[in-house]
């Protein structure tokens, strides 16, 4: 079984993960691992360049780092009006090549990406912003269409969500992107 470790500023996040057998590491760190994630972590950091290089230095050679962030060509896109996706809660915002590029300058291989695909629980948030998005404006025929799409959307998502659950999905790949994920590794040296 491998060691599992985290970093955790927060007291009651450290006291939980201690419960469940997780060691949290104190800085400075000295050890080299294997492997390390952050999920849904840089971009709430100033400086992700020199975040990420901090993370290579603790990663033994052909170790892996697996990042999530945020996917600003997927559906976040059409959120404008998120106080989420803005400063001061996420201080940059990433594509798929801003990874890509973001690997290249710190010497780290892209081993694979995916994206994490549209699930039901998010359909109605995404498929209202969007349509706010798509009609602003306040003129009349603006307003019955946001009107007219706000009560067809979310039905017809919810009859397509119906369907594939009797298949047994949960998502849909079609509509993917609301996250990225990327692997990747440290050269041998």
């Amino acid at each position: 079984v491998p060691e599992v470790y985290g970093t955790e500023y927060n007291k009651t996040a450290r006291k939980e993960a201690f419960r469940q057998g997780i060691k949290i590491l104190e800085r400075p760190i000295r050890k080299k691992f294997a492997a390390i994630f952050f999920f849904h972590v840089l971009e709430h950091v100033p400086n992700p360049k020199s975040f990420l290089e901090e993370q290579i230095k603790m990663l033994k050679p052909g170790g892996k780092i697996g990042i999530s962030v945020p996917n600003q060509d997927g559906p976040i896109k059409y959120v404008s009006s998120s106080s989420f996706n803005l400063p001061p809660h996420h201080l940059t915002h990433w594509r798929l090549e801003t990874l890509q590029k973001l690997a290249e300058e710190t010497g780290l291989k892209v081993e694979r990406f995916a994206y994490e695909p549209l699930c039901a629980r998010d359909y109605y948030y995404y498929s209202y912003h969007w349509v706010e998005y798509r009609f602003p404006g306040h003129s009349r025929t603006q307003q019955f269409l946001r009107n007219l799409l706000h009560s067809i959307l979310p039905k017809m998502f919810q009859l397509v969500f119906k369907v594939l659950n009797k298949f047994g999905k949960k998502s849909i790949s079609l509509f993917k992107g609301q996250a990225i994920y990327i692997l990747m590794s440290k050269p041998e040296k």
